[in-house]
């Protein structure tokens, strides 16, 4: 690591590359760790670095820099009439302008007229190993610039604003360090504004204060986007060049949307969720917000690729034993209940039996058993966590489970009756790892809270619940939740959530599009794991003749190795999935991955994923409601041949007309092959390639 600081770095910072350094660190989870540090300083340098003083007040109107470590991506900083400014630019081309940043206090001035007291330039190299991910080996690599900023005038207050160029993109961050004239305070509005350059494409899902998450992303340009934005927002900014936009490490902060400016074209505000009395955000000195993160590719597949700049702007994991958090594929009554075949009480002891059956069948050791709790769907204010509903022999379902090596995920919804949930939880959480469960999902269907779904105090309250679970050895998933910030690098209990227009929707809306399905990868599951629930191998809905779900079954297929999610569900009624020959597929691919590479893609159009698990590799292609023929190189293949076992979609199939034909071959394959996928209309094909 290099660091230069002081006056020094001021004058430096414009003419010459300070941060000349490599830092290699192998993190396996803070074992065996190794750093390596090598600092080369040019003797040009050297002199100026003995010598060189800054006059503080010749330098409010100048800018500094810091450019990633391949030198495309850049980021300005600059004060103007004392105000701070940043803009972001990849190989010379201005993808953020000139943009102010700034917060308002509730019964205090703004933050105004600052001065620049003292820089610091970083670099870094590190590598990690998550417990699990869609690689194993995570790279951190960035150079950094901090600013240290104090108003001329009274009160004199401090703020520190730090800037991370990333290869991948870039990252900032604001810092209220401690200080005498500035202890409590509480933010009214977060002024961060994102002025793009042009009216460029965009991709994203229409917000609220109190949104789910769940509304069909919306493909316009930037000057027609009308409302609140939930994060994160895609946009095209030329052919080779995309960005996503979004936040990392949100602690002990609210939950960011994207507002328009309206007088200022092209220009988007930070717009924080407030607590019930309109404020934002409460706190005291030190404290540092969420990181603002910009991931950019030249193509739609790299901003997936490069979605590790979220996981690296949060904490490593503080959890000293991690061995009983296993990923894997899970069963439910989950779509029972949606399509309405069950009633609302899904959760009977003889059902539970049923798909306690059919996990073990197959080799899956998980059950996610919705509606199980007294009251079930009927009370929200009497949700009781402890205790079945009457048409469940709990005791008999655990043992029942226990013979077959089949743990249970208990569902815990709120109908966002927080109080009722925290009245409940410890002894909840006590109860569960005694009955042998392996995690909870928690929902906040409803609105039965005086609080936002996503203001801060609800923030803290979800850190809270994955601590806690983390105490009893429990994993969690989070349904009606905001994006994910990567927490789950610092507590990885935390294996996925919702926050996504899901397959749910299809059973009771027509929200739930082809092309939705093939927007999403690029837009919200940048910002991490997808519950999306998959799996259906009757996409009609009998009960419901005007629903159905738009793909075919070679599609559902594709969706698990497309959609990230360590806890993928398998949602099919066993009768359906055992009926079909290609089930086979879903009984060996995994849910975590050593490697992953998008081999080719188009927003909202197409996508084809390339995953890789020890010595296999999977394949996943799915496209809209239009039919495709995509060619699939399999150069990302060791040398040697391997057997490729195919899924694809039958000549006559089609989403709305004849969903569930699949044509399942076996071929032998070697790195210079070349598969042409035909895809039927909102179809897909799926494939698992093994060692021959």
């Amino acid at each position: 690591m290099t660091t230069v600081s002081g006056d020094t770095a001021v004058k430096m910072g414009q003419s010459f590359n300070i941060a000349n350094a490599l830092f290699f660190r192998c993190d396996m989870q803070g074992k065996n760790r190794i750093k390596a540090l090598v600092i080369a300083l040019s003797m040009v340098i050297l002199p100026q670095l003995a010598s060189a003083h800054a006059n503080f007040a010749e330098l409010a109107g100048k800018e500094y820099y810091v450019s990633s470590p391949d030198n495309k991506v850049s980021v300005k900083f600059a004060l103007k009439n004392g105000r701070p400014y940043y803009s972001v630019t990849y190989n010379n081309l201005v993808v953020i302008g000139d943009s102010p940043m700034g917060f308002e206090f509730k019964d205090k001035e703004p933050l105004k007229n600052f001065k620049i007291m003292d820089i610091e330039r970083v670099s870094e190299d590190d590598f990690w190993a998550p417990v699990w991910g869609e690689r194993a080996r995570v790279r951190d690599r960035y150079n950094e610039l901090t600013i240290n900023l104090k108003e001329n005038e009274e009160p004199s207050r401090l703020l520190d604003l730090k800037f991370r160029a990333y290869n991948e993109g870039v990252a900032f961050r604001y810092t209220l360090p401690e200080q005498e004239n500035l202890k409590k305070f509480t933010i009214a509005e977060e002024k961060t504004q994102f002025r793009f350059t042009g009216d460029y494409t965009t991709w994203w899902q229409p917000g609220s204060y109190d949104s789910y998450y769940e509304e069909t992303h919306q493909k316009t340009s930037l000057e027609e986007i009308d409302s609140m934005v939930n994060m994160p927002i895609t946009v095209k900014i030329s052919d080779e060049l995309y960005c996503s936009i979004t936040e990392a490490n949100l602690t002990d902060y609210a939950d960011m949307k994207f507002s328009p400016v309206m007088d200022s074209a092209y220009t988007f505000v930070s717009d924080l969720v407030p607590l019930p009395d309109g404020t934002k955000v409460k706190a005291s000195t030190p404290h540092s917000t969420p990181w603002r993160v910009i991931i950019i590719g030249e193509t739609p597949g790299e901003l997936i690729e490069n979605n590790d700049v979220i996981l690296n702007l949060n904490a490593p994991c503080v959890l000293e034993d991690t061995s009983w958090i296993e990923p894997g594929k899970l069963v439910g009554i989950w779509w029972g209940f949606h399509t309405g075949r069950y009633g609302p009480w899904a959760a009977t002891t003889a059902r539970a039996e049923e798909f306690i059956d059919f996990a073990s069948r197959h080799g899956i050791h998980k059950l996610l058993i919705e509606g199980w709790t007294a009251q079930g769907w009927n009370d929200w204010n009497r949700q009781n966590f402890t205790s079945p509903n009457e048409y469940l022999d709990l005791q008999e379902v655990l043992d029942y489970a226990r013979q077959r090596d089949v743990r249970l995920l208990m569902w815990m919804e709120t109908g966002g009756n927080v109080t009722n949930l925290l009245n409940q939880f410890d002894e909840a959480l006590e109860l569960y790892e005694d009955w042998g469960a392996f995690g909870i999902m928690v929902g906040w269907a409803g609105s039965t809270s005086p609080h936002n779904h996503h203001d801060q105090y609800m923030v803290n309250l979800y850190h809270e619940i994955v601590r806690k679970a983390a105490e009893h050895h429990l994993t969690v998933i989070i349904h009606e939740a905001y994006k994910p910030t990567g927490l789950r690098r610092t507590y990885p209990n935390l294996v996925t959530r919702e926050a996504v227009q899901g397959m749910e929707q299809s059973a009771w809306s027509q929200k739930n599009t082809a092309e939705n399905m093939v927007t999403i990868p690029f837009t919200r599951m940048v910002a991490g794991p997808i519950n999306y629930t998959p799996g259906v191998f009757d996409p009609t809905i009998p009960e419901r003749e005007n629903n159905r779900v738009e793909s075919t079954v070679a599609k559902q297929l594709a969706m698990y190795v497309v959609y990230f999610d360590p806890q993928q569900r398998i949602v099919g009624f066993p009768e359906n999935c055992e009926n079909a020959p290609s089930f086979e597929f879903l009984e060996h691919v995994p849910t975590v991955w050593d490697e992953t590479k998008v081999i080719n893609g188009e927003i909202g159009d197409y996508i084809t994923v390339a995953r890789k698990s020890g010595s296999e590799w999977y394949v996943g292609s799915m496209t809209d409601e239009n039919a495709r023929v995509l060619d699939i190189s399999l150069d990302f293949l060791d040398s040697g041949d391997y057997v490729a076992h195919i899924y694809s979609d039958s000549p006559d199939a089609h989403y709305l007309e004849n969903p569930k034909p699949v044509d399942i071959d076996r071929v032998i394959v070697s790195s210079s092959d070349v598969i042409t996928a035909v895809l039927a209309p909102g179809g897909g094909i799926a494939i698992r390639i093994t060692p021959h």
